[in-house]
């Protein structure tokens, strides 16, 4: 009886041992089966993320390089060389030897030297991004960059090459793209994936956590944390029974035995950390767990790894865990190289595929909608763009992959910062992913370039538009110039009792109102030839006034308090009547359906803000305020509003030029302007002016004497009517003059006699031989002759060219009988 039931024990025993064999061996297939599982698809993944990475190469237009830490060029692309004004080169060449062939100025225009370059400064770790350059090629032409660079490393964390992106911004095109396109060892991030297995017995720690249950534990996360050695203690609870082959050469040990003997020194930081998460995924019951872990092997050197393990449904099963520890330190050291130069493009890159899904999202962390492209990953484009967007991106994937061949298509998208342009490069991949057909589209933001492109037409528009009004006054100041002299001629023989008198005084009114039209259109047209001077601001405020009266629609009102003796400033007075016009344009803009239009001109200190804006420290200012009654401006546009080619008007009502214009001649002045405004209450525009130490009278005295003489003039203009007004006034004057129309006459003429003049007058636009040309020619003549040069254009001469070109002085056309007995006595005097 007792050998029987000894038997049928040992029976029953063997039968048990062989169950858990069995149960043991199911356990340890399912792992491999999962840990071969995760190989595959890692092994997926860095495929896919190759291919990506091949085709964004493949598709960048910008110019990079890579060299090695020796200073030899590893890589580059046709693009560099082109840019670079390069014929030829080669991989292996000597960076110094490259460099030759161009040099490079930095954003101050100073040379840099080789070092300096960033390229040279990845070599040495360090990372540039965004660094403007100037590089001036062999040929002599002039190139600007924004160069990027990064360091590269070894899994070590060592530089072995360094990385520069350097797109072309001379037209201020942003940079499409910065990846590599000769890298070829780039194509693939893993040469292989090794799997580790460890068999490890977790049946001591199942028991330890199962006590934690009947102890009445429900919350093992709070119990944890209110008993963190805890977690070390139930660490020391798991045996490790057998390694494998691939774990011995992960780790870089010989044998078994010296793995055991350092296995302490294996376990990277973040391991407790990680074993409290196995630990609640144990306590959840959950199928498996799964992890990113780092190790150190013998050798010191990191190892990135994805741990995971099933977890058994029973006690049974903790006997038996087959642990995976599967290397991904080369997928993560390509995936922080990737995530290098991608952090270094301004630009955006998805992966679509055939239906419209965002496969891949690739986008710098510095682009401002960082956060909401990156949402876009694993979405279709019609989940967050509207239709007719999104109609245009599939329509556009299905010609690319129906073509074979890259397209380029510009769109706009509505986004929280605006409407933005963009142009995309869309190519398809040569591999299908996950079966399905795939393109990569690089999304390059070109909204700067498309303002500046509008902003240069404008600016083209408005220099045809200014080169039209200067000739337009010009003829207008020939036609004016005898109507005017000859009025005054006449006024000067009649008295006021006189019948014709009022006719002829109304004629000289009118034409001297012509005269400030003239004076406002060459303004207008950058053409105003005004010089600085003593300007009493009242006087010329009012005639602005006058000229605006019948200017303005009559539906707005004009009221002016004008403080009375005020001090003169130094201006240009054109200028000051071009700004004053702009603003009441605007103003006039701003009340459509009219209202009230403030001058107010008094001495006013200007308050601190706009004292640090001031050219000139005087304690003493002239503030002339503009004030309407219009609809007023936001904060926003306030702020906004001296910005050149910013306007609120609609496209084709306004250049954006008028207030830019405003500041700067304000500038010019030494002075300021303070806009004070706030929407439905209207704008006040307060320009700030230093006083000069000149006086009233001073100026007057200087500019009403009609002085006479008898010197020999030489008077030469092609319009004979504006030669015949010039010769009475000055013959009134009692000066001789002879007149002539003809330039290489009077050259000839006045070469027979060199010493019978005593000054010479010459109109600037004359055929043949210009007034600029003729004046030079007189000084090798005759070097001590005086020479006033006659113009109806303004801007054809600055006040530091005429010594420059042989004058003594110019007269602007149309001019008055004192005008010119002012310029003819001073050059005589």
């Amino acid at each position: 009886m007792n050998k029987n039931t000894t038997q049928k024990d040992h029976e029953q025993q063997l039968e048990l041992q062989i169950a858990e064999l069995k149960n043991a061996l199911r356990v340890s297939e399912a792992a491999l089966r999962e840990s071969q599982a995760t190989q595959q698809k890692n092994a997926l993944e860095l495929d896919h993320t190759s291919r990506i990475f091949e085709s964004i190469v493949d598709l960048s237009p910008i110019p990079m390089i890579v060299a090695s830490t020796e200073g030899r060029l590893i890589a580059f692309n046709k693009v560099c060389l082109e840019q670079l004004g390069i014929a030829d080169a080669k991989a292996g060449m000597l960076l110094s030897e490259f460099k030759d062939n161009f040099s490079h100025l930095d954003s101050e225009g100073k040379p840099l030297s080789l070092e300096q370059l960033p390229l040279l400064q990845s070599l040495k770790g360090n990372v540039t991004k965004n660094k403007e350059l100037c590089v001036i090629r062999k040929d002599g032409t002039k190139r600007w960059q924004i160069a990027s660079s990064h360091p590269i490393y070894d899994k070590d964390g060592n530089v072995i090459a360094g990385f520069v992106a350097f797109p072309d911004i001379t037209q201020r095109v942003v940079a499409e793209t910065l990846l590599a396109q000769s890298e070829e060892k780039y194509r693939k991030i893993f040469d292989n994936a090794n799997i580790s297995i460890w068999d490890e017995d977790f049946s001591e720690l199942y028991d330890a956590i199962e006590k934690l249950r009947t102890e009445g534990v429900t919350d093992l996360r709070k119990y944890l944390e209110d008993k963190p050695d805890l977690v070390e203690e139930l660490s020391g609870k798991i045996k490790i029974d057998h390694i494998n082959e691939a774990t011995l050469s992960l780790f870089g040990v010989e044998n078994r035995e010296s793995f055991f003997d350092h296995i302490l020194e294996f376990f990277g930081p973040d391991t407790l950390e990680i074993f409290k998460d196995s630990l609640y995924a144990i306590w959840d019951k959950k199928p498996y767990f799964r992890s990113e872990a780092n190790y150190v092997s013998i050798k010191g050197e990191e190892i990135k790894a994805i741990i995971s393990y099933v977890i058994p449904e029973n006690r049974q099963g903790f006997y038996n865990v087959p642990v995976s520890i599967i290397d991904i330190t080369e997928f993560k050291y390509q995936q922080d190289r990737l995530n290098s130069i991608v952090d270094a493009l301004p630009d955006l890159t998805f992966v679509f595929d055939e239906e419209g899904l965002h496969l891949e999202v690739l986008v710098s962390k510095d682009v401002p909608f960082y956060k909401q492209v990156m949402s876009c990953k694993g979405q279709f484009i019609h989940e967050h763009l509207p239709k007719d967007k999104a109609d245009f991106f599939v329509d556009t994937i299905s010609k690319t992959l129906a073509k074979g061949e890259m397209q380029v298509v510009e769109y706009e998208l509505d986004l929280p910062r605006g409407t933005r342009s963009f142009e995309g490069r869309v190519s398809p991949m040569k591999h299908t992913y996950n079966n399905k057909q795939a393109v990569v589209w690089l999304a390059v933001d070109i909204t700067e370039h498309r303002k500046v492109e509008k902003q240069f037409r404008q600016a083209q528009k408005m220099e045809a538009v200014g080169i039209l009004t200067g000739g337009i006054a010009h003829e207008f100041n020939n036609l004016l110039s005898p109507i005017l002299g000859y009025t005054e001629l006449l006024l000067t023989k009649k008295s006021e009792s006189d019948s014709d008198y009022n006719g002829l005084n109304q004629i000289f009114i009118a034409s001297n109102r012509a005269k400030i039209l003239v004076q406002q259109l060459l303004a207008y047209g950058r053409q105003s030839m005004s010089q600085r001077e003593s300007i009493e601001l009242s006087k010329l405020l009012e005639d602005v006034l006058k000229f605006l009266v019948n200017t303005l629609p009559a539906n707005i009102r004009i009221h002016k308090d004008i403080q009375l003796d005020l001090p003169l400033i130094e201006g240009m007075p054109n200028e000051l009547h071009q700004i004053i016009l702009n603003l009441c344009v605007n103003a006039s803009h701003a009340m459509p359906e009219g209202g009230d239009l403030y001058f107010t001109l008094e001495c006013k200190k200007p308050p601190q803000a706009v004292e640090g804006r001031l050219g000139d420290k005087s304690e003493k200012f002239i503030c002339l305020t503009i004030r309407d009654t219009g609809i007023g401006m936001d904060k926003f546009v306030v702020e906004r509003i001296f910005d050149p080619f910013f306007t609120t008007k609609e496209v084709g009502q306004g250049s954006g030029l008028g207030l830019s214009v405003v500041e700067g001649i304000l500038e010019q002045h030494n002075g300021a302007v303070e806009v004070v405004s706030s929407p439905g209450e209207g704008s006040s525009f307060l320009l700030y002016f230093p006083v000069s130490q000149q006086e009233i009278k001073a100026k007057q005295s200087s500019s009403s004497a009609v002085l006479k003489a008898s010197e020999h003039i030489l008077l030469i203009d092609d319009d004979s009517l504006v030669l015949d007004i010039a010769k009475n006034m000055l013959e009134m004057l009692e000066y001789k003059v002879t007149a002539m129309t003809d330039s290489e006459q009077a050259l000839a003429t006045f070469g027979d006699k060199l010493d019978q003049f005593d000054l010479v007058i010459v109109d600037y636009g004359m055929p043949r031989i210009n007034g600029k040309i003729f004046a030079q020619r007189i000084k090798q003549l005759r070097a001590d002759i005086p020479i006033i040069l006659c113009t109806g254009y303004g801007d054809l001469i600055a006040k530091e060219n005429i010594a420059q070109w042989g004058l003594d002085d110019v007269l602007l056309k149309p001019f008055a009988f004192k005008d010119l007995s002012a310029v003819v006595s001073k050059v005589l005097a």
